[in-house]
């Protein structure tokens, strides 16, 4: 993969910015409640530095107000209470950082891309409609078996072994195979993925994956098709998304140093999420790659069988 597609498929500037954020809303969140928890229990459950003075004043005036008010109300059964209770007075206040700290969020993250809805009490506020999101995802995993079409189609089959090719391993092969699928899903989803193709043993021993990853290689193998590997969230965007598959072919078909090897194809991608879709594509292209392998081979036999036998008519 190419700088500028690794750069794209990387944590961009954005994404930083979004991490920032989110840090900081949740920072000041935290502070809101501790703060306000703190403050709530050192209150005094009264106004105890009020002076003799103004305790008596206060005094003069209520029994006024009792002179004035023979029967009770809202306002000095309540509200009276409420608003000279210390306690009370915090609780308000920290209820308010709370509502501007909400609005301050409804009015900056949203750009940032990472809520897709938000809603609070009557006010909401949608990115993207999910029936429109559902409708291009469909049309996606038809292009994923369209694809794999194309490439059967025995025109396409002919087009793909006319290459020149300066190795002739299968490894070769598939890694031939995996650009033009990482191409199309480039060029025509704006999906960006890296691929490596490694051994087992190379896999098991020194390969740089997450453990979830490596210890999926038996159910991996035992599957039969791709197996994807997707972080537990998408906005997760300094974590990769994997998938797995697995075959075993001949190595150095007509030669003396043929052998068997099981590969272990590996796709990841911060941004992309792999589904059975991209499994069963890459599971059908792996085969469909050895099958043109072993008949770039059989031709090469054939051709080779032809020189000797043209050599020998010369003679």
């Amino acid at each position: 993969m190419s700088g500028i597609e690794k750069e794209y498929d990387s944590p961009t500037r954005k994404d930083w910015i979004r991490t920032f954020y989110t840090f900081a809303y949740i920072s000041l969140l935290i502070l809101i409640i501790v703060s306000g928890i703190i403050r709530y229990f050192q209150a005094p459950a009264g106004n105890v530095q009020e002076s003799k003075q103004e305790q008596s004043s206060k005094s003069e005036k209520v029994k006024e107000s009792k002179v004035i008010e023979k029967d009770p109300t809202v306002t000095s059964l309540v509200l009276k209470p409420l608003a000279e209770s210390p306690k009370a007075k915090i609780i308000f206040e920290h209820v308010g950082y709370f509502l501007i700290l909400l609005f301050l969020f409804i009015l900056i993250p949203i750009p940032l891309l990472s809520v897709k809805r938000f809603k609070f009490m009557t006010l909401e506020v949608e990115r993207e409609s999910q029936a429109i999101e559902v409708a291009k995802n469909l049309t996606i995993q038809q292009d994923k078996f369209g694809l794999l079409s194309y490439w059967l189609k025995e025109d396409f089959k002919s087009l793909f072994l006319e290459v020149e090719r300066d190795n002739t391993s299968y490894k070769d092969f598939l890694e031939e195979m995996l650009y033009y699928m990482r191409d199309h899903y480039k060029n025509n989803w704006d999906s960006h993925f890296e691929f490596d193709i490694v051994t087992e043993t190379k896999f098991k021993k020194n390969y740089s994956a997450p453990k979830l990853v490596k210890k999926s290689l038996p159910s991996a193998k035992v599957k039969g098709i791709g197996l994807p590997i997707n972080k537990e969230n998408d906005r997760y965007i300094h974590f990769k998304n994997f998938m797995i598959h697995t075959i075993n072919v001949e190595e150095n078909l007509l030669t003396e140093e043929e052998c068997l090897i099981t590969y272990v194809i590996v796709l990841k991608s911060y941004r992309t999420i792999f589904d059975e879709y991209d499994g069963h594509l890459v599971s059908g292209l792996a085969s469909l790659t050895y099958e043109l392998y072993r008949r770039y081979h059989t031709s090469l036999a054939i051709q080779e069988e032809e020189d000797v036998e043209s050599e020998e008519e010369i003679k």
